[in-house]
């Protein structure tokens, strides 16, 4: 945990107090005691910097300091539902890095079985962000969706999305001409990836994502699976990000 994230009803007077795994890590793993300093963020509010004021049997007391607001992550991403195996830690991931939102969605080539997985509960789907954020030191839960028709998404929740939060769209395809830095370099703003599963989209799902707008980019050579890809695509936006406009690029 390398953030405590709090929910804000857990905030009441600059003051929160923690119990649980939370607090087991904090004393155990972090080994704070009263008067340490510790990494806080309010969850969609920004990052405040914290101290552990008192430590009773079951419960912890953090005080706040001044909150610094930290904008939204910039992208979002549709992903082929993987295997409930992988699930958790995908989630966990995609958290770490900070995503906007994550549509999780079906394909020919996912097994419909998947979308019948206990883990795509609610109250797990937001326990694996969670975690994600914390490992990442993200003060924003990403926003999640699960579609188990892939038509129904293309036809009625994309454009619905596209309505509401436009942004470029990319799509990955290991067939693509372009690479993801060709693509993308000389764009700063919202993007929005989709991912396919073990496999890749077929042929007609590719031809929906670029009716719907979509440009297909590969990440290089090798043809990698859906976590990986996933990945690596998610590092190499952080560094194109990380060459604002004005600033001079590495060279090649």
């Amino acid at each position: 945990m390398n953030l405590l994230l709090l929910d804000p009803s857990e905030v009441v007077n600059s003051q929160a107090r923690i119990s649980g795994r939370r607090a087991d890590h904090i004393r155990q793993v972090l080994r704070k005691k009263p008067g340490d300093a510790l990494k806080a963020a309010v969850l969609g509010q920004g990052r405040a910097p914290a101290r552990l004021v008192s430590e009773e049997k079951k419960e912890l007391v953090v005080e706040l300091g001044p909150l610094t607001p930290e904008p939204q992550p910039l992208v979002s991403l549709v992903v082929a539902l993987p295997r409930p195996k992988a699930l958790s830690r995908l989630l966990q991931t995609v958290a770490s890095f900070g995503v906007r939102r994550l549509d999780l969605v079906a394909g020919y080539r996912v097994d419909k079985s998947y979308f019948d997985s206990p883990r795509l509960a609610p109250e797990r789907l937001r326990e694996d962000l969670w975690l994600g954020c914390e490992q990442g030191a993200q003060s924003w839960l990403p926003a999640i969706e699960v579609e188990p028709s892939f038509r129904t998404f293309i036809e009625e929740r994309l454009p619905r999305l596209q309505e509401s939060e436009p942004c470029r769209e990319l799509l990955l395809d290991p067939g693509a001409a372009r690479t993801l830095a060709a693509a993308d370099a000389p764009h700063h703003g919202p993007v929005r990836l989709a991912v396919g599963p073990e496999g890749g989209w077929t042929t007609a799902e590719l031809g929906c994502f670029e009716r719907a707008g979509f440009s297909g980019i590969r990440l290089g050579a090798p043809i990698l699976r859906t976590e990986t890809a996933i990945v690596a695509a998610l590092g190499q936006l952080l560094l194109l990000d990380s060459w604002a406009p004005g600033d001079e690029h590495p060279e090649s």
